[in-house]
C-alpha cells in the first residue's frame, strides 16, 4: 500500500477524523474529509497553538493511506533535522501535508524551496494542505510571490474548543483508551494544567501508564500525586 515516505517519523495512530472534538469546526472538518473528491488541491489551515492542525493533518494521511493513496507529513517546527531539498520531487505523491509553515518563512532558502514545489504540486494537480498560527495575509514572508501563491488555496480556520468541549473530548480519549475521567477528575486537571487540548491529552497519556501499572482509578488525588499538583 502506498505510504508516507521514511522521514523517521511516524504519524499519531490516535489521529483521525473520528478521535477529533469537532466543535465549531464543523465546516473545516468537512472540507478535509472530502477533500480527495473536490476539485480543489489546495487548502490552508490554520488557527493558534494546540487547535488540532496537526491532528487533522495526520487524520488525512491516515485517511488517504486506506484509501491507498501516497502521502507525506513534513512537521516544520522539526526542519532543522531536513533539507529544504527534502521538497523536491513531491509532485509524484497523491497528499502533501506540510505543517508549521511559520517555523520556516524566516528562511530565504526554505522559501525558495516552497515556492517551487508549491508551483510543481499545481501543475501535477496534486492536493496539498499547509497549517500555520496565520491567516496567509498577515504571514510574514521575504518572498513576495510565495505570500501570493499561500493565499491561493481555500483558507479555513480551526477555533479552540470551550472549556465544556475541551472536558469533552478528554472523556471520550479517556474512553477510547479504558478508562473512566469523571467531570470532577477532568474539571480538576483542566483547572490545574495548562489548557491547551495537546498538553491535557500528554497528561492523560502520563496518567494512563501510571494507572495501568498501579492499578489506579482516575481520582482527584491520583492525579494530584502522579502530576504533583
Amino acid at each position: 500500500m502506498p505510504s508516507q515516505l521514511p522521514l523517521n517519523l511516524q504519524l499519531n495512530d490516535e489521529a483521525t477524523f473520528e478521535n477529533f472534538c469537532i466543535g465549531s469546526n464543523v465546516l473545516a472538518l468537512s472540507a478535509l474529509k472530502t477533500f480527495h473528491e473536490k476539485k480543489e488541491v489546495f487548502i490552508f489551515l490554520w488557527g493558534t497553538f494546540s487547535v488540532g492542525k496537526t491532528h487533522l493533518l495526520q487524520a488525512c494521511c491516515h485517511a488517504y493511506q486506506q484509501m491507498n493513496f501516497s502521502t507525506i507529513y513534513i512537521p516544520f517546527k522539526q526542519h532543522e533535522q531536513f533539507r529544504p531539498s527534502l521538497l523536491n520531487g513531491l509532485e509524484t505523491l497523491n497528499l502533501i501535508c506540510l505543517d508549521d509553515i511559520d517555523a520556516v518563512l524566516r528562511y530565504a532558502d526554505w522559501e525558495e524551496a516552497l515556492f517551487h514545489c508549491y508551483n510543481q504540486l499545481q501543475q501535477q494537480h496534486c492536493q496539498l494542505i499547509i497549517t500555520a498560527s496565520k491567516p496567509p495575509l498577515y504571514l510574514t514572508c521575504q518572498l513576495p510571490d510565495l505570500k501570493s501563491r499561500l493565499s491561493q488555496g481555500l483558507t479555513l480556520k480551526l477555533e479552540e474548543l470551550t472549556d465544556d468541549q475541551k472536558l469533552e473530548a478528554l472523556k471520550i480519549r479517556a474512553k477510547n483508551r479504558g478508562l473512566i475521567l469523571n467531570s470532577e477528575a477532568g474539571l480538576f486537571l483542566m483547572h490545574h494544567y495548562p489548557r491547551h487540548m495537546q498538553t491535557l491529552f500528554d497528561a492523560l497519556n502520563h496518567l494512563d501508564h501510571v494507572s495501568l501499572a498501579e492499578q489506579r482509578r482516575l481520582t482527584v488525588p491520583f492525579i494530584k500525586k502522579v502530576l504533583g499538583l
